[in-house]
């Protein structure tokens, strides 16, 4: 094979021709790939946090809001209290709170749910405890859930779970689904 040089670049002529009388010029071509391995990885980049973001979406939790209208608040209604959940250590602790609710009907509807064998956490016996409440105050739908700082993210979206709804007389019952993640308030006495 020859070189020559063109104004196209070096152009390569065969030994045997171009196949049918004339010459078939073959040129070096170079393709710089780099440009679109730039916007690959940019493609790919996005593609990946995208899927990120959608896979932590399907975790449902409500943020408090205030509200900004000139309208009077809401009265409070008797069929409806907030329902507390602390995820202790060693148990869960149940209470409530509401605004026309006695204080005495609010203390029966506290109660501890201690772990199974001291190893895992009863969910079941909180599925009830929580629907005994909702038939008691069909009006409610709010739980916020305080950890403590050694509940892990399974205990915690199991929690969650179990306050969500059941199934009774095979029909799905549907508890408390608006739900709020909180943390107690220390003083500055407390870490001393």
């Amino acid at each position: 094979m020859s070189d020559r040089f063109s104004m196209f670049g070096p152009q390569k002529h065969s030994i045997f021709g171009g196949g049918g009388g004339g010459d078939a010029d073959e040129f070096a071509v170079d393709l710089n790939l780099t440009p679109l391995m730039d916007v690959m990885s940019n493609i790919l980049f996005f593609l990946l946090a995208g899927f990120g973001a959608a896979i932590i979406s399907f975790l449902a939790a409500s943020v408090p809001l205030q509200s900004e209208s000139d309208s009077p608040p809401e009265q409070p209604k008797l069929d409806k209290v907030t329902v507390n959940l602390q995820i202790l250590g060693d148990s869960y602790k149940i209470g409530a709170s509401g605004d026309k609710i006695p204080e005495e009907d609010l203390a029966k509807l506290k109660q501890t749910i201690p772990k199974r064998e001291g190893k895992v956490y009863d969910n079941e016996a909180l599925t009830k405890a929580l629907y005994a409440i909702k038939v008691k105050y069909p009006g409610s739908d709010t739980i916020m859930i305080l950890p403590s700082e050694t509940t892990v993210y399974e205990e915690l979206v199991a929690a969650m779970e179990a306050s969500k709804d059941t199934k009774q007389e095979g029909q799905k019952f549907r508890l408390f689904h608006k739900v709020v993640i909180a943390d107690t308030v220390k003083s500055d006495d407390e870490g001393k």
